[in-house]
């Protein structure tokens, strides 16, 4: 290239360079070639202008007669080509080097020793779902109880304890998450701790996880990468699960252990919501694409494991649908109470704690605006409550007036949750399948027999 002319091949080359680096998705690496190109081409053309301006030399004093003067001859165009191919090969080696040059988290399957995922995942591919689950759960309890003795507590697991889990995003450049059990202690509750100030967290090491609505776990995964990644600002919380805070935070509900058991995890329901986690092969998880062309763990696209041409818009056969309606069957659940009701006054002299479960058929139709199905209209088609979230007696508003001696009830409620997973229904199930999930579920809970089984309270006037 001539020093005293800013050819319209390095203009082409400058243009070219600032627009890859404006649309590929990793611009950021290559901001120091689109600066050093810029540098260049503002500062040859003032050097050019300074040069000019000062000499002043006119196209004949250098014996530019005609427009023919100044064309590049075959050679010159010819080196020029080869310049700006060279220079574009550079740029697409260094976007695919940063793009294969990604920490490689994934470990050879005999070199991942990781417990209890390794056995779980073994073993969720040997049994059937049923045994897999209930093997699953034992699996979790006698995990937790084996790493909390670990930790040189005062006292083993108790049945009172409470659970909830953290998940803590280690801010870096892929999302990488840690797993806490946060532990809050029965005699810590009696004496009025609040669950910010918990008094034992467990910390679940080297496992891969990922997060899509729900925890994920990643077999054959080291969490550290080859090599290590040590690009980290911070740790910050992703999520919680197993705080029910709208449950937690109404009638000053951490005042007593009663109420805090509405609002966080059993011991029992923290393994049951660990051993329904998916466990997915970390190889399979991002050749499938389910954690994003530059891996990022709190984004995972489950849909592209459980099914690779799955679009939002999609649609079970088994389901009654028109492909712009449709009828589902749902597991809702209520935390609320039961409050007297003598007609135009509702007394709370007898409060009746519980959890109400309803069997709903939903009415929805495609909302093209949002990209999801919309409920219009619902009936309940069954219902039962349990004394106890998850747990306790089951029992029906006539079992109310038979045991305490009053005609009326009214139920109170704060929200609406759907958990569909708790009864097993999945949403490829048609109808009948559906409703032998239900009553499988419901029939497991005994069926209440006297007054003190309730979780009640009466005011004394």
């Amino acid at each position: 290239m001539r020093d005293d002319k800013v050819t319209f091949f390095e203009i082409i080359l400058f243009i070219g360079g600032i627009i890859w680096v404006f649309t590929t998705e990793n611009s950021e690496t290559f901001w120091t070639i689109s600066i050093s190109l810029s540098i260049a081409f503002i500062g040859k053309s003032y050097l050019i202008y300074s040069s000019n301006k000062k000499k002043k030399i006119s196209r004949k004093d250098i014996g530019l007669d005609t427009l023919e003067d100044i064309k590049l001859n075959d050679k010159q165009v010819n080196e020029t080509i080869k310049s700006l191919d060279k220079s574009l090969e550079n740029l697409d080696n260094l976007k695919e080097s940063y793009q294969t040059n990604l920490p490689d988290f994934s470990v050879r399957e005999e070199d991942f020793k990781i417990e209890p995922i390794k056995t779980l995942f073994k073993l969720s591919k040997e049994l059937p779902e049923k045994e897999y689950h209930k093997k699953a759960v034992d699996i979790w309890k006698k995990y937790i109880i084996k790493e909390y003795d670990g930790y040189g507590k005062k006292s083993n697991v108790s049945k009172k304890d409470l659970y909830y889990l953290t998940l803590e995003n280690w801010r870096d450049d892929y999302g990488r998450i840690d797993l806490l059990i946060q532990v809050l202690h029965y005699q810590d509750i009696e004496e009025g701790v609040y669950p910010e100030e918990y008094a034992g967290v467990l910390e679940v090491f080297g496992l891969q996880i990922g997060y899509a609505d729900d925890l994920i776990f990643l077999t054959n995964s080291d969490i550290w990468g080859e090599p290590e990644v040590d690009n980290i600002d911070g740790m910050e919380t992703l999520t919680e699960i197993g705080w029910d805070y709208e449950r937690g935070n109404q009638n000053d509900s951490y005042k007593s252990y009663e109420n805090m058991k509405k609002a966080f995890f059993s011991f029992d329901q923290l393994c049951e919501y660990l051993a329904k986690c998916k466990i997915y092969d970390y190889k399979e998880a991002l050749e499938a694409g389910a954690l994003g062309e530059d891996i990022d763990f709190r984004y995972f696209d489950i849909s592209k494991m459980e099914n690779s041409t799955y679009t939002k818009e999609e649609v079970k056969p088994n389901k009654k649908v028109d492909y712009k309606n449709r009828e589902v069957l749902i597991h809702q659940v209520e935390y609320g109470l039961f409050l007297e009701d003598y007609g135009d006054v509702i007394y709370n002299e007898t409060e009746v704690n519980g959890q109400r479960h309803l069997l709903v058929r939903e009415y929805q139709s495609w909302d093209e605006g949002q990209e999801d199905w919309c409920e219009y209209e619902s009936e309940t088609e069954d219902e039962f409550y349990l004394t106890i979230n998850f747990d306790g007696f089951r029992y029906s508003e006539d079992d109310l007036v038979k045991f305490f001696e009053v005609q009326n009830w009214e139920w109170t409620f704060n929200g609406t949750t759907v958990v569909d997973s708790i009864s097993g229904i999945e949403e490829n199930d048609d109808d009948d399948t559906i409703q032998k999930k239900w009553d499988t579920y419901k029939n497991k809970f005994p069926l209440i027999s006297s007054k003190s089984q309730f979780d009640f309270k009466t005011k004394k006037g």
